[in-house]
């Protein structure tokens, strides 16, 4: 099973996680410490469903990427958003997935 993991820069840290796993949340103070962190969250709320005798779910969630380019031609009022290129690149090495067995 491959779960989508969020990785968020805050302020002073990032934080983690995982949209099919309400409550699997973690933060660390690098990007390689958070991934390490949500992995380790992601087992630890596993093994406490099987405790509990609940139900796996299965991962729905699907990421994606948008390209957008924003142009700040002087000519206009404001800066104009134009959406590029929506890649699907969920396979591709830059996509983040953490694996369970």
């Amino acid at each position: 099973m491959q779960y989508a993991v969020v990785i968020e820069k805050a302020e002073n840290n990032y934080s983690a996680y995982v949209p099919d796993l309400p409550g699997c949340i973690t933060t660390g103070a690098t990007i390689d410490e958070i991934k390490q962190l949500i992995r380790e969250a992601i087992e630890f709320h596993l093994d406490g469903m099987i405790e509990e005798g609940l139900p796996i779910p299965e991962p729905t969630t699907v990421t994606d990427k948008v390209e957008v380019e924003i142009s700040h031609d002087v000519d206009q009022s404001g800066p104009e958003v134009e959406v590029v290129e929506i890649s699907h690149d969920l396979d591709q090495s830059e996509s983040e997935s953490v694996s369970v067995h």
